[in-house]
């Protein structure tokens, strides 16, 4: 896992190399919304686009993390299905609905049931390398992801700019990224930690409790401001000294929320074990998400290391699908 997560940038690349194969322009002015549909690692990208695009896509982006999809689904939905094996059978019973109301249908996987549909029916299908846990494939599935938007004319193509950007900042920043995720990691060691991250980052925070649960075996919270400054913050009345928690902050706040941020800091410092902020670099929302997965995902190995973890294992989860296997 950890030559996976230190070849983080170099998959950003390859990503953009990859998507630059494909041509989907003939979507654009054709759909009013569109469908992400996809879980766990698979599904993290199309979380983390829906976010990060919605101050620049016009039509709604719904993302989708069940068996069924949305009623609304029908000729004029973009259906996106996002499952790294092409196995996800929660993604390929949506997939299933989907094509029967109509859908412009695409895929992003590296093949099985998904790939081998999509193929024999000519739907729109992106293949990215397999071979790997989909929670090490983010900088793959999400940057199809991008190229699906922006050939659909659902966003500009200043993404690619970024995303190059930012693969340069990773590989330049490399020593110093390490020792911030060192800190973090230490900080966020034995406790319960909780994020708190602004709206619109939200999709990061899950991300990073994703990581910390698979790869370092850690259970983790997450929540976002303002929200929870209308109900959790009340909570912090006593001592937590088993918790931690950690302040998601890129420097591209809301200044209100920025202002909700400090005063959260200051109630919870009052009954947490420990407090840190991860400070993300980037002069856009896409390059700060990216910076920061790179980080976090370094410090999930640091943290299975010290917990004395082999961050790959995902034993549970195998067993629950071979159990759900045998109910078929």
């Amino acid at each position: 896992m950890k030559e996976l997560v230190d070849a983080f940038p170099a998959q950003l690349r390859e990503a953009l190399e990859i998507s630059s194969r494909y041509d989907f322009r003939a979507l654009s002015g054709n759909i009013n919304n569109v469908v992400l549909s996809g879980l766990g690692g698979s599904g993290i990208g199309a979380s983390l686009i829906a976010e990060l695009s919605k101050k620049e896509c016009p039509i709604p982006v719904y993302v989708n993390k069940d068996y069924f999809c949305p009623a609304f689904v029908d000729s004029q939905t973009l259906f996106v299905a996002c499952s790294y094996s092409g196995n996800t059978e929660e993604t390929l019973s949506a997939v299933y609905e989907a094509e029967k109301k109509g859908a412009k249908m695409i895929a992003v996987t590296s093949g099985g049931k998904l790939g081998k549909l999509f193929r024999e029916k000519g739907y729109g299908l992106i293949e990215i390398p397999g071979g790997m846990p989909p929670r090490s494939c983010i900088g793959y599935s999400l940057g199809q992801l991008y190229h699906i938007f922006s050939q659909a004319g659902l966003i500009s193509e200043e993404y690619k700019a970024q995303w190059i950007q930012t693969a340069e900042t990773l590989e330049k920043e490399g020593e110093s990224i390490r020792k911030e995720a060192e800190l973090f990691a230490e900080a966020v060691y034995n406790t319960f930690p909780i994020f708190y991250s602004e709206s619109g980052y939200e999709a990061l925070a899950v991300r990073i409790c994703q990581q910390l649960s698979e790869n370092a075996k850690m259970v983790c919270s997450n929540r976002v401001i303002p929200e929870m400054n209308h109900n959790e913050l009340v909570g912090w009345r006593k001592k937590h000294p088993d918790t931690s928690v950690v302040f998601i902050e890129t420097g591209l706040e809301y200044s209100r929320n920025a202002v909700r941020m400090q005063f959260t800091r200051d109630v919870v410092s009052q009954y947490t074990g420990k407090v840190f902020t991860l400070k993300s670099k980037g002069a856009s929302p896409l390059e700060s998400v990216l910076y920061l997965i790179q980080l976090t995902d370094i410090a999930s190995c640091i943290l299975a290391e010290k917990g004395g973890y082999d961050p790959s294992e995902i034993d549970v989860i195998i067993k629950l699908k071979n159990m759900l296997d045998q109910l078929a």
